[in-house]
């Protein structure tokens, strides 16, 4: 759990059926990011994006693994990190979309910049993977698709909602809900934008929608609706 105590506690890991504490560990502060489990060099370790860095630790006892210093202006991390082959994707307002390699030298692991486009200073939205494409509300009003092996803009959608959205990948398409609480069906294609259809399914929000067996869940400051997708 990301608890972001400066005196030791950035990371706590609980035993699920107790509660116990098994481990703390880092003194960083809590970003709005979710944790994500890598494995690199053949260590399956935790990725947390906090309010000070990217880094990886260890499941069993919470030692840090790696470290990479980001920190934006007003220490709002918003976005998860995205894991692609032994690279982790982030991206926030000030340093835009980075990808950083994860290798390991003897017993030392190392985080090294593979790529960086800051001019996709995407702020709060989750880039998703299909492929090796990355697709994400972009940085002004509009959606983008990136190659995620180079960081290359292959395509960008002008006129696309305003400063977030939340994309799910179902296959080869995405289901993409705007800020305005409008959903976009969308082809995952590397070469240019196409909708396939939309939907305006509740009213303005930030929160990321559910998917399951063929039904999708959104809620706003009203309600939380329920929509078949396969009817």
């Amino acid at each position: 759990v990301p608890v972001g105590s400066t005196n030791g506690a950035s990371l706590v890991c609980f035993d699920k059926l107790t509660g116990k504490v098994l481990w703390k560990s880092g003194s960083d502060e809590a970003a709005y990011s979710s944790l994500q489990i890598g494995t690199f060099s053949g260590v399956k370790q935790v990725i947390a994006l906090t309010a000070d860095a990217l880094l990886g630790v260890e499941r069993e006892n919470g030692k840090q693994l790696w470290r990479v210093p980001l920190k934006t202006n007003a220490k709002r991390h918003a976005a998860t990190p995205v894991i692609f082959g032994n690279n982790v994707i982030v991206n926030s307002h000030t340093i835009g979309l980075v990808c950083e390699k994860i290798s390991k030298s003897g017993n030392e692991f190392q985080a090294t910049v593979l790529w960086a486009n800051k001019d996709l200073r995407i702020n709060l939205s989750t880039p998703v993977l299909v492929g090796n494409f990355l697709y994400s509300q972009g940085p002004q009003k509009n959606f983008v698709c990136v190659d995620a092996k180079t960081g290359e803009l292959k395509w960008m959608q002008p006129g696309f909602g305003k400063d977030n959205s939340s994309t799910l990948a179902l296959g080869e398409k995405l289901l993409v809900l705007t800020e305005d609480g409008e959903l976009h069906l969308i082809s995952a294609h590397p070469e240019k934008y196409i909708e396939l259809g939309r939907a305006q399914v509740c009213g303005k929000n930030w929160n990321f929608p559910a998917y399951a067996n063929g039904k999708l869940y959104v809620r706003d400051s009203r309600e939380l609706a329920c929509y078949d997708l396969l009817r």
